[in-house]
This record gives C-alpha cells, structure tokens and sequence, in this order.
C-alpha cells in the first residue's frame, strides 16, 4: 500500500489480508462472517426511502456500500469466554454531500437493531450540529 492509496481501498485491502491470515490460521481470533454481513445487505435493501424522488422505492446500495456493509457488520471477534462480538464498533464514512449520508446510516442503525435484538441496544448519531444529528432520526422512523 502506497501513502497515495485512498482510504476505501486501504479498507479493502486490509479486509482481503486479513481474510487470508485467518484461512492460513494466523489470526485465530478472527473471523469473516459473510453470511452474516450480507444479511445486514439484505435487510438494508428491503427498506424503502420515505421522501423525495425515490419515495416509496427500496434502497438500492452500491457495490462499494455493499462490501463497506459487510466487512463493517461480517468480521468478528473471539472474546476471552469463546463468544464472537463485532470486530469494528465504530466506522467512519466520508461521503460527499447530497449522496445519501442520513439514509445510509439510518438503514444501517434498523438492521444492527433487528439482526442484533439486544436488549437496550442502541444507535447514535454523532454531527457537526444538533439538528443535523436530528435529522438522521426522521429516516430511520419513517423506513420502520
């Protein structure tokens, strides 16, 4: 990897190694669970969009949104008592404005509380202002 390789792929990259030490049995603790991250995929693009244009259509991801889903959601963790948690519990997704942030992450925060069904679980949405942060709860709400 070059200083000039993007982050996304850097992310790509590193998912593809890992997927290789923990075949090779490097990394034992590890696990890529596809079937898993593509379930995260699948309930994604079974919600509709509420407003706008493409009102009352499913969500269509993109093939960089699919992968980015299932590694985020597939890879998991050995903790010490045997049982697999999530690898990544925090992800940063840089996109440019107007491409469907709030929908992304709020479709994304209803299949983490359907596949998951933890009691008290919760989603958070983090922005530069309150109202902004307000507005990812309106997609979320209505695609339920």
């Amino acid at each position: 990897m070059s200083k000039t390789t993007p982050y996304y792929q850097k992310t790509f990259i590193r998912h593809e190694v890992d997927k290789t030490a923990v075949e090779k049995g490097e990394k034992p603790k590890l696990r890529f669970n596809k079937p898993l991250g593509l379930l995260y995929v699948t309930i994604i693009q079974q919600l509709k969009h509420y407003k706008g244009a493409k009102a009352g259509e499913l969500v269509k991801l993109e093939d960089w949104q699919k992968k980015t889903i299932a590694i985020l959601f597939g890879w998991q963790r050995q903790k010490a008592d045997g049982t697999w948690v999530r690898r990544f519990r925090v992800a940063f997704i840089f996109m440019p404005r107007k491409n469907g942030k709030t929908i992304f992450g709020a479709a994304c925060g209803i299949a983490d509380m359907i596949v998951r069904e933890e009691q008290g679980g919760e989603v958070v949405f983090f922005a530069t202002k309150r109202d902004q942060a307000k507005l990812a709860y309106a997609p979320a709400k209505y695609m339920l």
